[in-house]
């Protein structure tokens, strides 16, 4: 008999044990984790711009957690810099994991899954700037807005295949007015003097067309044990329709990328290679563009087609250490005469020291060729570091 009370109290004991392990364990797993990344760039250019020097280029927070075991929350709020960068929400939204039919979705304002570094925040960039087709077609912020998301993966011919598919707000700094500039005569000298203008902001009513939308088909497939290749085909689309009163911009854009990795296993720390490449296209019809001082025509209404891409090959010969190189080429989607698309090309060797994987530093030199054939050479020193368990980018 004793022996046998001895066994249930040890029984209680390790179910009471087991509960309170559990409930630290659960309460553990809710924990939001909470990170703080710093991104210091410094950089040198024949131009004398305002970019040049040492500078904070962004202070990023990032809270993210498991909100049950069907969804997940991530919120980002960066835009803190030394320049007097006030804090913007770049992303806030919540992804629900186990659908039926295998589908998953996301909810809130996001980076789009459009090309393949879209979804990637600029301090976790293979190089210390963005490629210029990004800039000039996407703007510093890409396609981010508030919307809704659904995307699936299934397999198709031997390929781990995803569709993904978004109705969004807008394009987000995609869909941002330009500005534009115009001639005025200095009151004190009597010379004409041209000024930059911003362009008007105005919202189309939110009808089911007025909507902007994204799609993306990614596969993926292992060659080897060591390598394997990533492809993706990029649509979005923001053409919101005339009112009696105004009109709009009407934006298309596509994108193809490509990218071939090797990365042996038995030396997955020490030795790998990436090779990334990445064609943009877009077709814009835009509006009529009038002077607000007399009302006179600044620039006629124009269907604009730009092309642009960027490559890039990286080599890893040792654990901390990757050599890369890319290039760049881009037409200005501003420039309304198709005749004059405005080419830019640059060239941007760099080496990447990385110490830690909360702790990395990088040196790149640019070589630009402005429109026009104007040459523009860059240096940049980038030193980035990250507090706390940071989320992984998309693959």
């Amino acid at each position: 008999m004793l022996f046998i009370k001895r066994i249930i109290i040890s029984f209680c004991g390790f179910l009471f044990t087991a509960s309170l392990f559990a409930a630290g364990t659960s309460a553990a797993a809710m924990n939001p984790k909470i990170s703080v990344i710093g991104d210091f760039v410094g950089r040198s250019g024949t131009e004398n711009q305002k970019e040049d020097g040492f500078h904070v280029r962004e202070v990023e927070f990032g809270v993210q957690a498991d909100v049950d075991p069907y969804a997940r929350a991530d919120l980002f709020i960066g835009g803190l810099n030394d320049q007097g960068g006030s804090p913007e929400l770049e992303e806030a939204y919540v992804t629900l994991l186990s659908l039926p039919w295998g589908l998953q979705a996301r909810g809130g304002k996001f980076r789009a899954d459009y090309g393949k570094l879209n979804r990637v925040h600029p301090h976790e960039y293979a190089q210390v700037d963005a490629p210029l087709v990004l800039e000039k077609f996407y703007g510093e912020g890409g396609i981010n807005s508030t919307g809704f998301e659904l995307s699936r993966v299934f397999p198709f011919g031997g390929l781990y295949t995803e569709a993904t598919f978004a109705v969004l707000q807008d394009l987000g700094t995609a869909a941002e007015p330009r500005s534009h500039t115009i001639t005025v005569i200095d009151q004190g000298s009597g010379n004409p003097v041209e000024i930059s203008v911003p362009g008007e902001s105005s919202n189309p009513s939110h009808q089911l067309g007025n909507f902007a939308q994204t799609a993306k088909l990614r596969a993926y497939k292992d060659l080897t044990d060591t390598a394997n290749i990533d492809l993706g085909l990029s649509a979005a689309v923001h053409q919101p329709k005339a009112t009696a009163t105004e009109e709009f911009d009407r934006q298309r854009f596509a994108a193809m990328d490509f990218t071939l990795r090797w990365k042996p296993l038995s030396q997955g720390v020490y030795r790998s290679f990436i090779w990334r490449t990445e064609g943009h296209y877009t077709d814009q019809d835009l509006v009529q563009v009038t002077n607000p001082v007399d009302g006179s025509i600044d620039e006629p209404a124009a269907r604009v087609h730009r092309r642009g891409a960027y490559s890039y090959a990286e080599f890893q010969p040792v654990k901390r250490w990757r050599f890369g190189i890319r290039g760049d080429y881009a037409e200005d989607p501003a420039v309304r005469d198709d005749n004059t698309p405005h080419i830019s090309r640059a060239l941007a060797p760099y080496a990447t020291f990385t110490l830690t994987e909360f702790n990395r530093f990088r040196l790149q030199y640019e070589r630009r060729e402005n429109p026009g054939h104007e040459k523009e050479n860059l240096g940049f020193l980038q030193w980035t570091f990250v507090l706390g368990p940071h989320g992984g980018h998309p693959f």
